[in-house]
């Protein structure tokens, strides 16, 4: 359950390649459903999302220099 870990959480599983970017946004997103009633977000961009997650991913697999964000 990724939803309940901290930020410096996802980016130690990040690093240490035990999830990836794209789960980690799908499990954001799921979540992000899940809650809908909630009326939280206005937008919600699961293409772009799921597009800058694939990015960040192939910026890792590349071995890429990462901003303290990235993923």
């Amino acid at each position: 359950m990724l939803h309940q870990g901290s930020l410096s959480d996802l980016v130690e599983l990040l690093t240490r390649g035990e999830v990836s970017s794209v789960e980690a946004t799908r499990a954001c997103l799921n979540r992000t459903e899940r809650t809908r009633h909630l009326g939280a977000y206005l937008h919600v961009d699961i293409d772009g999302a799921m597009s800058q997650a694939r990015a960040a991913d192939a910026r890792r697999a590349a071995k890429a220099r990462l901003g303290a964000l990235d993923g």
